[in-house]
């Protein structure tokens, strides 16, 4: 439309931009190419907005969510795989540098400094574009995360109740993570045993002090008791609906696996990446304006506290 219309004009810059749109303009078959870009690139996508929360659990999923992708990007054939292998990408201050520039630019001098330099006039060759696309992915997935599947990785996904069947492994893999996780367990039992003990001093010298009335119906309550080994139990529940919040779960089940859930806590807690904290950054920048730099400090860390908490207002007061 923007082509069409500018034709029409007589003006010197108009048809100065017409000349200049009618050579970077994208053709049929580039348009084809970003159609069929569209499923290739849409997991990344997905992956950025699931992975990017602070509202949910996230540690836990890296693992799986890069395994997918790699998965849905890997060659159906070996020699795909061998053309993949030899895509180097051991010039790492390099490639994915975001220092661009376009040399058909007349007005502008390209950056110097730039590492590519985008020639955006000349038609771009589409054949088998998106197979080299997907190629060059699928090497930088393996490149970057050459060695995800280690219990050590693994052990976050094991705490998340949704997916601790580690389907998206071996046998052997998922055997080797509840192996670390026996091991974590068994040293935090020994930590929790003795914090236990010195629990258990203080609740009798409580209850020698104040003698507390009990209901006639307190015989009636059947108390929760922790599991005898907690891993075997833990390991033996059927997984959650993933919709479901895992720490909701944890809290929930707490008095029940008292000693896995204070391992889960340490897990689970932990943010995939660091978005959570660039928007602190960025509500505190809304918050504290040049018109406001006279905020006393108390009230700035109020206000930042009531956005950060604003979700849980309806729990406290509905």
């Amino acid at each position: 439309m923007l082509v069409n219309l500018l034709s029409t004009k007589s003006d010197p810059n108009s048809k100065r931009d017409y000349k200049k749109l009618r050579q970077i303009m994208l053709e049929e078959d580039e348009w084809d190419v970003i159609k069929d870009l569209i499923p290739v690139l849409k997991p990344f996508a997905e992956a950025t907005d699931y992975l990017g929360s602070n509202k949910y659990c996230t540690y836990s999923m890296i693992v799986p969510t890069l395994l997918v992708i790699i998965k849905q990007l890997t060659p159906l054939t070996e020699n795909g795989e061998k053309n993949a292998s030899e895509i180097s990408f051991k010039n790492q201050e390099h490639v994915f540098d975001d220092q661009v520039s376009i040399e058909d630019d007349d007005d502008e001098k390209p950056n110097p400094t730039a590492v590519r330099k985008l020639k955006i006039k000349n038609p771009v060759n589409t054949q088998n574009l998106v197979d080299q696309i997907k190629l060059t992915l699928y090497a930088a997935m393996k490149h970057y995360w050459n060695n995800l599947i280690t219990p050590t990785y693994l052990l976050p996904s094991l705490f998340d109740l949704r997916i601790k069947e580690l389907s998206f492994v071996t046998v052997l893999q998922r055997s080797d993570a509840e192996e670390l996780l026996s091991d974590l367990y068994d040293q935090e039992k020994q930590s929790f045993s003795d914090s236990d003990s010195d629990a258990i001093q203080v609740n009798s010298k409580e209850k020698r002090i104040s003698k507390k009335y009990d209901s006639i119906f307190e015989s009636f309550k059947k108390p929760i008791t922790s599991a005898s080994n907690e891993i075997i139990e833990y390991l033996a529940l059927k997984d959650i609906n993933f919709e479901s919040d895992s720490l909701v779960w944890w809290f929930e089940h707490e008095k029940r696996f008292p000693i896995l859930s204070n391992l889960a806590k340490k897990y689970l807690a932990v943010y995939s990446c660091s978005t959570s904290s660039e928007r602190l950054f960025s509500d505190a920048g809304n918050v504290l304006t040049a018109k406001r730099t006279q905020m006393n400090s108390k009230l700035f860390k109020k206000i930042m506290f009531l956005k950060r908490n604003s979700i849980h207002l309806e729990s406290i007061h509905p």
